[in-house]
C-alpha cells in the first residue's frame, strides 16, 4: 500500500514537471516568435567568453543564452566602426568580453546532474516558423478508422470489407494530393510492365527468375477469375487490384512497395518572414532552412548546392534526397539562383570589361580609374538599397550591373575628353578642363536616364517599381565619383603623354578612319539612311502590336536547376503542385442554425421559420462544396483536360455525401457541426467579419504542362459560375411555388403536394454509372464524364460549354438541390408528395406535339415548370401560355467577357478565385500594360528634356520639333529589338521588360553627346555637314568604347542558367549595339537631312576683337578641320589653334546645350 502511494506520488509529481516543462517552453517559443529568434549554424559558441551560443533576431540584432539560460540582447552593432574596434579590442587587448541586456531566464539553473535545456538546445528559443505539419498516412490513418470519416456504416458489412472500404476511399479522396499514383493501378499486369511501376531497392530485391513466376501468377490468376480475359482484370476495380498486388509480391517471397507519400506543411506568420530560414539551403554563408535541418536529423539527405564557380556541372545526389515544391520553394530557388548567378558571372562581366578597358586605352592607370568609378557606383546602389532599409530581391540584383554600365560610360566619356585636352594643352590643368567638357552633357545623360527608370516607378509590380527608383538614384549618385573621385585621381596620378599617344594607335586609330569614312557615306546618302530607317521602325511598330508576355516561374529556371528536377519528380510521383484556391463564401442568412444555436436561441418566430426553408444546414454546406469541387475535377481533371490534379476541401475530409432523401442525414450534420471547429483549425473553413463562412477548396495546376493561366482561369468560371447559378435558381422554383399556393394548403412545409417537371435534359441521376457501388467504387464519376470524352485534342480556348458539359453540371447540382427538399420520381409507381419530373428532348422527342393539348395538359399540371435549355420541340409561347408557373433558366451559362459574377452581384452565395494561378494570370497582363506605359512614359518625360534643352534660338523656350528629331534615335533600339521579338514571337518575361527603358535612358546619354559637339561645331560657324564630322571626331571613339565595354561586358550574363540575368544580358548586349547604331548612324543622316535644321543653333556672333582681330580667328565655314583630333602624333595631333573659335582659348564662356 506504501509502495503504491509512494508511485502514485511519484506519478503526480512527475506529471507536474512535465506541466512545467511545457509552459516554459511555450513561454519560450512566444518570445522568440515575438523577437524572431533563428540559428546561425554553430551557434558562435564562447565567442565572449562566457560559454554562450548565440541567436538572431528578426531586426538583424544578436542575442545570447548563458548555460544558466538567461537570454541577452547584445549592445554591440554589426558596422565597419564596431567590428574594426572589436577586432583591436580582440586581437591586440586580448578582450573577449561582452555586454547584453537581460531579456528573460528560462529553466532550471544547471547542476552536476543535469545542464540547463535551453542552453542546451538553443533551438528551443527559436521561433516557430511551422504552423501545421501534416503527413499522408497520418491522415489516411485517421480517416480509415473505425468510426473515421471514411469507416462504412450500416449492416451489410463485416468488420474486414469495412476497413479495406474505409482505407480504399480515403486513398481515393488523398491521391493526387497526399499520396501518389498506386503502382497497381495502371500496370499491364506483365513481367515485362512490372520495372515501370517498381523501382529502386523492390526491384533489386525480387528474386532471380522472377519474370517467369510473374507471368505464371497472372495467368492463374486470369484463368481461374477471369474467364482467361486479362481485359477484365485490367478493368476490376482497385480493391480487387490491390488485393492482387499484394498477393504476386507474397509469391515473389518480397514485401510489396509501400505507396508514395507526402508531408503538407503550411508557415507561421514568423516563418514568412524570410523563406530562407525555413527552406533556405544555406547559400552563400547562410545559414541551412529549418525544414531542411529537420529533413536531415531524419536521415533524409540535404538538397545539394549549385556551384558557386562558373562552368562547373551540377552535382546530382541520388537516394534519400529532400525534394520541396510550393510558392514557398520557388521564392526561395529564385532568390538562390539570382544570387548564385551573380556571384558566378560578375567576376567574368569584370574581367572582361577590363580587358576591353585595357584595348581601348592602352593603360593600366585609366583603365583602373574607369572602373573604379563603374564599379563603386555599382556596390554604392547597393549600399542605397540597404540604407534606405529595403532588401535586394532577385530582380534588383541586376540593378548594380546597370548602375556599374553607366557610371563606365561616364568615366569613359571624361577620359576621353581628358586625353584630348592633355594634346592640346597639356596635363597641367586637364582634368579641370576635361570636366568642363563633360559636367553638362554627361549630367543630362545621367538625369534623362534617371527618368527613362522612374518611368517603371508606375508599374503594378513592386519589384520593377523597386528596381526603377533604386536605378534611377543609383544612376544620378555615380555623378558624385565621375565629378569628384575621377577628376582628382587624373590630378594625383596622371598618365604620361607618350603613353596617351601610343592609345591612339592602332584599333582606336581604326575606330576613327571608319567613322571618317562612314560619316562621308551617311551625309551623302542621308535619304537612303532615312528611308531605311522609317521602314526598319514601321516593321518594328507592327512587331510591337504582336508582343505577348509570360511570367511561368519555373521557366525562370534552367532545365537541370534542382527546383525544375524535383517538379518533375514530384508532379511524376505524387501530384500537380500549382495551387490554386477557390474560396466559396455563404453569407450569414443563407446558414442554417446548429442544433446549439436552436436550442440557445428558443424557439424560432414564424419569420425566422420561414427563412429557414431557403437556408443550408452544416451538411448542405459541405454538398455546396462538393459540387463545386466535383465540377471543376469532372472537367479539368484526370478525365477531362488532364489539368488539374485531386482537389482537397472539407469535403475530402467528410463522410461520404447520402443520398438527399437518406434518413441518415440528420446524424450526419450533428457529426459535422461537432467537427466545425476542427475543419476551422485546419483552414478550410474560416469566418469573415460579417459572419459569413469562407469554404476554401484548394486545386492544385501542373507546373510543367505549359499551361495558359489566362484560359485557364476563364474557363474555370464558365464551369463554376453556373454552380452557384442553379442555387439561385433552386430558390427561384421554390419561392414560385410558394408564392402560387394558398398558405393554408399544406401544413408545416410549404411544398408539399408540388410537382416540378425540368425540361430539357434527362435525369442526371439516371444517367450515372450503376455498374458501381457508392461504397466501393473507384474515383467518382463525375457529371462530366461523358461529355469530357472526345475532348482531350481540344485546346483550353476551343471548348465551349457544351464540351465544358456545363449544362449537365448545371442540371445534376439542380436536381441534388430540389432533391435534398424532398423531390423525386416515382417511387414503386406512386406519385410521392413533391414530385419531380424531368423531360429528354432528344430521349423523348416531341415532334408534332409540341403544341398539342395533351402537352398543354401535362404543363398545366405542374406547379411549376423550368426550361433549362432551348430545342425545337419547346414553343417557349405555347409552354409559358399553358403552364401554372415558369422559371425560365436557359441563361444558367456564364460568359467571363459579358456577365458579372455571383460576387460582382452580390449574390448570398458566391466564388472568389485567388492563388498564384490568378495572381500570375494578373502579373502576365501587368507586364504587358507596364511595358507599354513604363514606354510612353519614358518617352515623354525624356522628349520633354530634349525638348527644353534642344533650343537654337536665344529667347526660345522650347524646340518641340528639335526634341521630338532627336528622340528618334533615342526610340530606335526600343523599337527595332522589341518589335523584332514581337514578330518572331519570343516572349517578353520580366527580366526582358525592364531593359525597354532602361535602353532609351542609355541611348539619351550617347545622343546627348553627339547633339553636344553637333551643336557647339555650328555655335562656331561650321556648316551642318561639317558639324557632323566634327561631332565624330569628339565623341564617336567614346560612344564605341562604351559600348563594347559595357555591352559585351554584360553578355557574359547570357551564361546565366537564371532567365531573368539570362535575358537582361542578352537584351542589354543587343539593345546598347543598336543603340549605338541609332546615335552614330541614323542621328547623322537625320542631322544631314532638312530635319537636321531643326537642332542646329543660330551660330554665335563673332567677336573679332575678343580674338584678337587676326583673320585667324574668324571662323570660316569652309576652313579645314583635321580629320581626326587628338589621334596620333606629330603633324596629325589638333592643337589649339587648329580649332576654330569665337572667343580666345581661356575666356570660353560656358553654354547650355
Amino acid at each position: 500500500m506504501t509502495a503504491g502511494e509512494l508511485t502514485a506520488g511519484e506519478l503526480t509529481a512527475d506529471a507536474s514537471e512535465e506541466l512545467e516543462r511545457n509552459r516554459e517552453l511555450a513561454r519560450a517559443r512566444k518570445l522568440g516568435t515575438e523577437l524572431g529568434l533563428y540559428t546561425t549554424g554553430d551557434y558562435q559558441f564562447n565567442w565572449g567568453g562566457l560559454e554562450e551560443k548565440w541567436l538572431r533576431g528578426a531586426d538583424g540584432s544578436w542575442y545570447f543564452v548563458t548555460p544558466n539560460g538567461e537570454l541577452y540582447r547584445w549592445r554591440g552593432k554589426s558596422n565597419v566602426l564596431q567590428i574594426a574596434g572589436r577586432l583591436i579590442k580582440r586581437h591586440v587587448f586580448g578582450d573577449k568580453s561582452v555586454r547584453g541586456d537581460l531579456i528573460a531566464t528560462f529553466g532550471d539553473p544547471p547542476s552536476r546532474s543535469r545542464r540547463n535545456v535551453f542552453h542546451d538546445d538553443p533551438r528551443r528559443l527559436t521561433a516557430r516558423v511551422l504552423r501545421t505539419v501534416t503527413t499522408g498516412p497520418e491522415v489516411l490513418a485517421e480517416l480509415a478508422s473505425p468510426g473515421g470519416s471514411m469507416w462504412p456504416v450500416g449492416t451489410g458489412y463485416s468488420d474486414e470489407e469495412r476497413a479495406v472500404i474505409a482505407r480504399r476511399r480515403a486513398l481515393d479522396r488523398l491521391k493526387g494530393s497526399m499520396y501518389g499514383p498506386e503502382p497497381y493501378e495502371d500496370f499491364r499486369w506483365t513481367s515485362a510492365d512490372l520495372p515501370r511501376v517498381v523501382r529502386g531497392r523492390t526491384l533489386e530485391a525480387l528474386p532471380s527468375g522472377w519474370p517467369e513466376r510473374v507471368d505464371g501468377f497472372v495467368g492463374e490468376l486470369v484463368a481461374a477469375r477471369y474467364q482467361g480475359d486479362r481485359g477484365l482484370l485490367l478493368a476490376d476495380s482497385l480493391i480487387d487490384k490491390e488485393r492482387h498486388w499484394n498477393a504476386l509480391f507474397a509469391a515473389l517471397g518480397v514485401e510489396p512497395p509501400g505507396l508514395q507519400t507526402s508531408i503538407i506543411v503550411t508557415l507561421s506568420d514568423a516563418g514568412t518572414v524570410d523563406l530562407r530560414r525555413v527552406i533556405g539551403r544555406g547559400l552563400l554563408g547562410k545559414p541551412r532552412g529549418k525544414l531542411i535541418d529537420l529533413a536531415v536529423e531524419a536521415g533524409v539527405l540535404a538538397p545539394e548546392k549549385p556551384p558557386v564557380m562558373p562552368f562547373v556541372r551540377q552535382t546530382i545526389v541520388g537516394g534519400r534526397v529532400l525534394r520541396m515544391g510550393g510558392p514557398p520553394v520557388d521564392n526561395v530557388a529564385i532568390d538562390e539562383e539570382g544570387q548564385v548567378t551573380l556571384v558566378r558571372l560578375i567576376a567574368f562581366s569584370a574581367l572582361l570589361g577590363l580587358g576591353l578597358g585595357y584595348l581601348c586605352f592602352r593603360n593600366v592607370l585609366l583603365t583602373l580609374m574607369v572602373f573604379m568609378v563603374g564599379g563603386v557606383s555599382a556596390v554604392g546602389s547597393l549600399a542605397i538599397v540597404y540604407w534606405s532599409g529595403s532588401s535586394v530581391d532577385a530582380i534588383l540584383m541586376s540593378m548594380p550591373s546597370l548602375v556599374y554600365v553607366l557610371g563606365l560610360s561616364g568615366a569613359v566619356h571624361i577620359v576621353n575628353y581628358y586625353r584630348e585636352t592633355a594634346h592640346e594643352k597639356g596635363v597641367v590643368g586637364a582634368p579641370l578642363r576635361a570636366l568642363k567638357h563633360g559636367f553638362l552633357p554627361c549630367t543630362l545623360a545621367a538625369v534623362t536616364t534617371a527618368l527613362g527608370l522612374l518611368s517603371l516607378c508606375q508599374s503594378n509590380i513592386f519589384p520593377i517599381r523597386k528596381f526603377g527608383f533604386f536605378s534611377a538614384v543609383g544612376v544620378v549618385a555615380t555623378l558624385a565619383l565621375l565629378f569628384t573621385y575621377l577628376p582628382s585621381a587624373l590630378q594625383l596620378w596622371p598618365p604620361r603623354v607618350e603613353g596617351i599617344g601610343r592609345a591612339d594607335r592602332g584599333f582606336n586609330r581604326r575606330i576613327h578612319a571608319f567613322y571618317e569614312h562612314m560619316g562621308d557615306w551617311l551625309i551623302k546618302h542621308h535619304v537612303l539612311v532615312t528611308g531605311a530607317t522609317i521602314v526598319l521602325m514601321i516593321l518594328g511598330c507592327v512587331g510591337l502590336t504582336r508582343l505577348e508576355t509570360s511570367i511561368q516561374l519555373l521557366k525562370l529556371f534552367d532545365s537541370e536547376s534542382k527546383i525544375i528536377r524535383d517538379y518533375t519528380w514530384l508532379e511524376a510521383n505524387v501530384g500537380q503542385l500549382v495551387p490554386m484556391e477557390l474560396v466559396v463564401r455563404v453569407d450569414q442568412q443563407s446558414q442554417y442554425p446548429t442544433a446549439e444555436e436552436r436550442r440557445a436561441s428558443g424557439e424560432a418566430t414564424a419569420g425566422q421559420r420561414a427563412a429557414e426553408h431557403y437556408q443550408f444546414s452544416f451538411l448542405e454546406r459541405v454538398e455546396l462544396v462538393a459540387h463545386v469541387q466535383e465540377a471543376v475535377e469532372d472537367v479539368f481533371g484526370s478525365r477531362g483536360q488532364a489539368i488539374v490534379g485531386r482537389a482537397l476541401s472539407a469535403a475530402t475530409f467528410t463522410p461520404p455525401v447520402v443520398d438527399p432523401l437518406d434518413a441518415q442525414r440528420a446524424t450526419l450534420n450533428l457529426k459535422l457541426e461537432e467537427n466545425r471547429e476542427r475543419l476551422m483549425k485546419e483552414s478550410y473553413i474560416a469566418l469573415d467579419e460579417d459572419n459569413s463562412e469562407l469554404w476554401r477548396i484548394s486545386v492544385r495546376l501542373g507546373a510543367l504542362n505549359d499551361v495558359d493561366y489566362g484560359a485557364f482561369v476563364y474557363q474555370l468560371k464558365r464551369v463554376v459560375e453556373p454552380v452557384l447559378t442553379a442555387y439561385s435558381f433552386r430558390d427561384s422554383v421554390l419561392k414560385t411555388i410558394e408564392a402560387g399556393r394558398d398558405p393554408g394548403a399544406y401544413e408545416g412545409n410549404p411544398w408539399n403536394n408540388s410537382s416540378i417537371a425540368i425540361l430539357g435534359a434527362a435525369d442526371p441521376r439516371e444517367l450515372a454509372s450503376k455498374s458501381r457501388d457508392r461504397d466501393v467504387a473507384e474515383p467518382r464519376q463525375g457529371a462530366a464524364r461523358d461529355v469530357a470524352t472526345g475532348n482531350a485534342g481540344r485546346t483550353l480556348e476551343q471548348m465551349d460549354d457544351e464540351a465544358l458539359g456545363v449544362h449537365h453540371v448545371f442540371a445534376k447540382v439542380l436536381g441534388d438541390l430540389l432533391r435534398a427538399k424532398g423531390y423525386q420520381g416515382k417511387r414503386a409507381g406512386r406519385v410521392p408528395k413533391r414530385y419531380l419530373v424531368w423531360h429528354d428532348p432528344i430521349a423523348r422527342p416531341l415532334k408534332e406535339n409540341a403544341t398539342s393539348e395533351q402537352w398543354a395538359q401535362m404543363l398545366a399540371g405542374f406547379d411549376c415548370v423550368v426550361l433549362l435549355r432551348d430545342h425545337p420541340d419547346y414553343d417557349v409561347d405555347f409552354i409559358r401560355q399553358h403552364a401554372h408557373a415558369l422559371v425560365d433558366a436557359r441563361r444558367h451559362g456564364f460568359n467571363p467577357a459579358t456577365d458579372e459574377t455571383a460576387k460582382q452581384q452580390e449574390r448570398p452565395i458566391d466564388v472568389t478565385y485567388t492563388g498564384i494561378v490568378p495572381i500570375v494570370y494578373k502579373a502576365q497582363r501587368t507586364l504587358l500594360e507596364s511595358l507599354i506605359s513604363s514606354l510612353g512614359w519614358s518617352f515623354v518625360m525624356i522628349t520633354a528634356v530634349m525638348i527644353l534643352l534642344l533650343r537654337i534660338r536665344k529667347r526660345q523656350l522650347v524646340n518641340i520639333p528639335g526634341g521630338l528629331v532627336a528622340m528618334v534615335a533615342n526610340v530606335f533600339p526600343v523599337i527595332v529589338v522589341f518589335g523584332f521579338m514581337g514578330l518572331r514571337g519570343i516572349i517578353v518575361d520580366i527580366g526582358t521588360m525592364m531593359t525597354a527603358s532602361v535602353a532609351m535612358g542609355v541611348a539619351v546619354d550617347d545622343t546627348i553627346h553627339f547633339l553636344t559637339w553637333f551643336r557647339e561645331g555650328v555655335r562656331d560657324g561650321m556648316e551642318r555637314r561639317e558639324a557632323i564630322r566634327y561631332a565624330y571626331r569628339r565623341v564617336a571613339l567614346a560612344m564605341t568604347q562604351t559600348t563594347f565595354i559595357s555591352g559585351l561586358g554584360l553578355s557574359v550574363f547570357a551564361l546565366s542558367t537564371f532567365t531573368p540575368t539570362q535575358c537582361f544580358g542578352l537584351m542589354m548586349c543587343a539593345l546598347m549595339f543598336t543603340a549605338l547604331v541609332g546615335d552614330l548612324f541614323i542621328l547623322p543622316a537625320l542631322l544631314a537631312g532638312p530635319l537636321g535644321k531643326y537642332l542646329a543653333p543660330q551660330p554665335a556672333p563673332r567677336d573679332r576683337a575678343a580674338a584678337g582681330g587676326g583673320a585667324d580667328a574668324a571662323p570660316t565655314a569652309n576652313r579645314e578641320v583635321p580629320d581626326v583630333l587628338p589621334i596620333g602624333t606629330g603633324a596629325a595631333q589638333l592643337s589649339l589653334a587648329d580649332r576654330p573659335a569665337r572667343h580666345p582659348p581661356r575666356e570660353r564662356r560656358e553654354r547650355s546645350v
